[in-house]
């Protein structure tokens, strides 16, 4: 039996979920068959009897996991080759760190500039909800934080100068080869993508080609 993912979904089936994106890499690398299951923001309780509080969730036979750094761990302890960390526990800890600082930093960021266009591809019944939850963070209403987007762009393309760093000098951030690191950046990247049509890139080589390298292995490693 697959694995089966609970998967974010908004109307027409659009996946945008940063945290699902790096799970479904990190299922990939681990070369594991797995299936998706759609879950709109208004489904998320309902999953598995109710606990949940985000998605997404793995389900491996009656044991579920909740968190994507967490289900990359799960796998890690329950398929460890091919790992997906470097080894011993600096490895597991510098993931956490870019996760921490892609949240903090570039999240924050881009939230302003994106949140109106998720909420408007979100399926009507969760519009309510992530407008109300998304704009007690940002202070101010969606379309106030939207109309000043692309004042905000470039700002925020600067973020994205420690990656093009990385990436001139190493074909994968797990170095010579993809690591969970790498799911963690391109679940960031998915994201932006999915949401917005704005050239987060800037149009550099070095990072499209490493975010369709990415893609390609999410891709490979499709839902049976």
């Amino acid at each position: 039996m697959p694995l089966r993912l609970y998967d974010l979904c908004g109307a027409d089936d659009l996946r945008f979920s940063p945290y699902c994106a790096r799970a479904k890499m990190a299922l990939a690398l681990k070369g594991l068959a797995y299936e998706t299951v759609p879950v709109p923001f208004t489904g998320i309780a309902a999953i598995a009897g109710g606990g949940h509080a985000t998605v997404p969730v793995l389900e491996d036979g009656d044991r579920r996991v909740s968190d994507s750094f967490a289900i990359a761990e799960y796998l890690e302890d329950r398929h460890p080759e091919p790992p997906i960390f470097a080894p011993g526990p600096a490895g597991r800890a510098a993931a956490r760190f870019v996760e921490g600082a892609l949240f903090g930093i570039v999240h924050a960021a881009a939230m302003p500039i994106v949140g109106k266009t998720i909420h408007d591809r979100l399926q009507p019944a969760d519009q309510p909800y992530f407008r109300e939850t998304r704009e007690a963070k940002l202070g101010r209403s969606l379309e106030a934080a939207h109309a000043d987007r692309e004042s905000r762009l470039p700002e925020a393309r600067k973020l994205f100068f420690p990656l093009r760093h990385t990436l001139a000098r190493s074909a994968w951030f797990g170095g010579d080869r993809p690591l969970y690191v790498d799911a963690v950046v391109y679940g960031t990247a998915h994201w932006l993508h999915a949401v917005n049509d704005a050239d987060w890139f800037a149009g550099d080589p070095t990072l499209t080609d490493w975010f369709e390298r990415c893609r390609a292995i999410v891709g490979a490693g499709a839902p049976a």
